[in-house]
């Protein structure tokens, strides 16, 4: 198995909140990225896209905001702001290619 890694995490006050109102929300928070290096030596990020966690949970606007600032920021730092998204099986996700500065697979 290739080095990988299953990163959590999110804003503890939005989270809260959206569980105490959406408890079903919590089979998706905290938020989460899986990290994995390819057999080419290339690192991805694969995360689910906010928009369908929003929409399968039936989150409000008002709930939903304060996750969407945390993804353009891990984006930001793996430098990287484009991204394939894809969907399959109803599951929507962001593939985006990092370029790390630190072994951190290793």
């Amino acid at each position: 198995m290739p080095p990988a890694r299953l990163l959590l995490f999110g804003r503890p006050w939005a989270g809260t909140r959206i569980l105490i109102e959406v408890p079903e929300a919590g089979i998706a928070l905290p938020l989460k990225a899986h990290v994995w290096e390819a057999a080419d030596g290339g690192v991805f990020v694969n995360y689910s896209n906010l928009s369908y966690i929003a929409d399968r949970h039936i989150l409000s606007a008002v709930l939903a905001a304060p996750l969407f600032g945390v993804f353009p920021l891990l984006k930001g730092a793996l430098g990287d702001t484009n991204g394939t998204s894809f969907s399959a099986n109803n599951h929507q996700e962001t593939k985006i290619a990092a370029t790390p500065t630190s072994s951190f697979l290793k």
